[in-house]
Parts: C-alpha cells; sequence; structure tokens
C-alpha cells in the first residue's frame, strides 16, 4: 500500500501528510509505526497551542504556569557569609524565597531549633519583625546573599525553598 498527499516538513519519509481528495478535501495525517489513540483533552494542552487530538486539530486551554522550585539546605560553616549557591537554571534569580536558619546540634537532622528566618527579601530574628538585612541575588556568583556572617561558634543551616517563575 502507498501513501499518497502533499508532504509537510522534513526531509526523507515525512511523519506528517496532507491528503487531498478530487473535491480537494484535505485531511491532515500522521505516520506512525503503531495504532496510536489520542486522549489528550483541551485542559491537557497548553493554551493557544495547536495540537491534534481525537477531535481533530485543536488548540489547548489548559494554562499550564512555566516555574521551578527548589528546596534544600546549604551549611555554613564559621566565619562565612550566609549564601546559598544556585547557578542551575539561574535558580538565584528566584520569585519567592523562604528560608530558616538553625545553628547545629548534633547533625543536619536534629538541627531545627530555628534562630532566624527569611521571609519577603529580609532575614529575621525569630519572633522579632525587626529586620537585620535585606537578601539580595548575586548575579555575579548566582548565588542568593543573606548579607550576615556566621560569626558564631557553631555551624549553621540553611533550609531553603525557592519558586522562580520562567518567562
Amino acid at each position: 500500500m502507498g501513501i499518497y498527499g502533499n508532504a509537510t516538513g522534513g526531509f526523507g519519509m515525512p511523519k506528517t501528510l496532507v491528503l487531498v481528495d478530487e473535491n480537494n478535501n484535505e485531511l491532515t495525517g500522521v505516520v506512525v509505526d503503531d495504532v496510536v489513540v489520542f486522549d489528550a483533552t483541551l485542559n491537557d494542552i497548553r493554551a493557544g497551542k495547536i495540537a491534534a487530538n481525537a477531535e481533530g486539530v485543536v488548540t489547548g486551554t489548559k494554562d499550564i504556569p512555566a516555574y521551578r522550585t527548589t528546596q534544600g539546605c546549604q551549611v555554613i560553616p564559621v566565619g562565612s557569609a550566609f549564601s546559598i549557591s544556585l547557578a542551575e537554571y539561574s535558580q538565584y534569580d528566584y520569585t519567592k524565597l523562604q528560608c530558616m536558619i538553625a545553628p547545629l546540634n548534633t547533625d543536619v537532622y536534629d538541627s531545627c531549633a530555628v534562630d532566624k528566618i527569611v521571609l519577603n527579601d529580609g532575614v529575621y530574628m525569630t519572633q522579632s519583625t525587626d529586620k537585620i538585612t535585606d537578601v539580595t541575588k548575586n548575579s555575579e556568583t548566582q548565588s542568593i546573599d543573606l548579607n550576615i556572617v556566621n560569626d558564631s561558634s557553631t555551624v549553621y543551616f540553611i533550609y531553603f525553598f525557592t519558586y522562580r517563575e520562567d518567562i
């Protein structure tokens, strides 16, 4: 059996064909190796994007915001600046950031006596509304700088969560 029609895109054997009958009715087809059931709904396809499904060619309606989240723990040795390095996908350039800062107890799993927090781009002592410092995004080092130094005699942990909208 042969496939007849006007090839669209690509070189060699195209995967998408436009079939035209003697009355100039067009039918778009996709060449596949096995039977494929199109089961995507309009709500499965990003808003404004064109796709083919069981109903034919459709325009998606799903509002899917593009974002990345990161959560982790950063060790801050004695004498070091409180900073979180997040170079991958420019995560340092966050949309929202929250941190809990706690001194070392015996290990990372039981160091939960939080004494500082980060909310709304500010560092605060717990149970205080007085801002210690502003948080800054450092594009040169691709890090989030809390602009304080660990001047204590113990290691600290920054437990952090970031949200970054990809525009």
